[in-house]
């Protein structure tokens, strides 16, 4: 229900913060799914931080969950990079992305252990919100890659599906 939902555009959508104005027309699919593949990186390190330093259960599975599905994703997005080609080297996309990313960890790392779980909330409504509009822009440019198309819209619903439910926890009253 929430993939034909999603996938018709009949689900609210998240904010779009950072990388939603980031242009992607006529980067080579090799940039823009290293792009991806630093989201995915941080979303990782973020789930395990939270692993280790949250409190409460639910967002303790939320973490555990975040950080199994950005694994497989992230091999998998690492399978299509292999037969799309070599990456062009690092570029100022790529630096602003993994810019972005390591602030959003730093200031997680600095959060008060008893603030930890609404700080790990926050930050991967952000990174997620942010991965959506990276995502979007993606598939909104001519991509002649069927393969890396076809992942980047599944992605996307777990992408969209860990922004709702980080969301949901956060408003839940459960976390401080």
């Amino acid at each position: 229900m929430l993939l034909a939902a999603a996938l018709t555009g009949c689900l609210p959508e998240p904010p779009t913060n950072g990388f939603a104005d980031i242009v992607v027309t006529g980067l080579p699919s090799q940039e823009t799914a290293q792009a991806v593949q630093i989201t995915h990186t941080s979303q990782i390190e973020q789930g395990l931080m939270a692993k280790e330093r949250g409190g409460n259960a639910e967002v303790l599975a939320f973490a555990a969950r975040e950080v199994e599905e950005h694994t497989k994703a992230a091999e998998q997005l690492a399978t299509l990079m292999r037969q799309i080609g070599p990456a062009p080297g690092w570029s100022p996309l790529l630096q602003e992305i993994q810019d972005e990313s390591d602030g959003d960890e730093i200031r997680l790392d600095k959060s008060a252990r008893k603030e930890f779980d609404r700080a790990y909330l926050d930050a991967a409504m952000l990174g997620h919100s942010r991965m959506l509009g990276l995502i979007d822009n993606i598939l909104a440019s001519p991509e002649d890659d069927a393969s890396y198309r076809l992942y980047l819209q599944r992605v996307r619903i777990t992408i969209y599906r860990h922004f709702i439910t980080a969301e949901s926890l956060r408003d839940s009253g459960l976390v401080r």
